[in-house]
């Protein structure tokens, strides 16, 4: 049993931590109370009538222990597919929010969604939030990339060096690492074996330079990408916030209750969700 003066040592420094991190805890529209108005953690008083709510929420299934694998196999499929039409299968008056969204995370029933074929657009990953868009487009970047370099540079490096005259005169047993290089000028005269060394670094110069300003572009619209995401798709930092040094034998109406409290402007609170460490 939890003893009264460990209760309080609880108390204080759930007020503490959430006073001196106030900075980087937003809710909307609402602010939380200087750190003077702060109050220790207590336990609102609640009716039987919410014990009963607390009761039912608590078996939902959601935290026993061991788990539901068949919530858990749900969970898995939502992260690994893209929703039809949401507002089609909010407006179907035969099918309830329950049994569409997963009770874990939220996000749409696996009935509801189709896997993702593999040649999709990149920016049907942004669900899974931005940093997989914007990783296939660096990947795609990289690769363009390359093959520009390929094509414009390595090619013809790679048959003038191949095809110089000579070569078999300047070493007959040479292998073709050493033919095919820019080492390989055989018996021609210095002028030509200079122009051609000239040659290959301005093709290598325009690659660079290709790559400079391909850059640019390219953190532009990445840019772009993440302001579309944020405009497009509405993450926990929008509208949630995170509260450390919670008594773990608090329940959920007391968390509610006690957010409300130290809170000047009157924000709905959707859920309360429990992560121990």
């Amino acid at each position: 049993m939890r003893s009264l003066r460990d209760e309080e040592e609880f108390e204080e420094n759930l007020s503490s931590d959430v006073s001196s991190q106030c900075e980087r805890i937003s809710f909307g529209d609402a602010r939380i109370l200087p750190r003077q108005k702060l109050l220790p953690f207590e336990s609102p008083r609640y009716s039987e009538n919410e014990s009963q709510v607390e009761a039912q929420n608590e078996d939902d299934g959601l935290d026993k222990w061991p788990p539901d694998f068949e919530i858990a196999e749900d969970h898995k499929i939502m992260n690994l597919a893209v929703t039809h039409d949401v507002e089609e299968i909010q407006n179907d008056p035969e099918v309830s929010n329950d049994k569409i969204y997963c009770k874990c995370c939220g996000r749409i029933q696996k009935k509801y969604v189709s896997m993702l074929p593999l040649n999709c657009d990149i920016l049907d990953l942004d669900f899974l939030g931005i940093g997989f868009p914007l990783y296939y487009h660096l990947k795609l970047f990289t690769i363009s990339c390359f093959a520009f370099i390929s094509i414009f540079a390595g090619l013809p490096c790679f048959i003038i060096n191949l095809n110089q005259d000579g070569r078999r005169e300047w070493d007959p047993n040479s292998s073709y690492i050493v033919s095919t290089s820019i080492g390989n000028f055989g018996n021609e005269p210095d002028s030509y074996s200079k122009s051609i060394i000239i040659l290959q670094i301005c093709l290598n110069i325009v690659c660079i330079m290709f790559i400079f300003i391909s850059s640019i572009f390219m953190r532009d619209y990445q840019n772009w990408m993440i302001r579309e995401f944020d405009e497009k798709n509405i993450t926990p930092s929008d509208f949630g916030i995170m509260i450390s040094n919670i008594p773990k034998n608090k329940k959920e109406h007391q968390v509610r209750q006690w957010i409300k409290d130290h809170f000047e402007h009157d924000a709905e609170i959707i859920t309360v969700n429990y992560c121990y460490l």
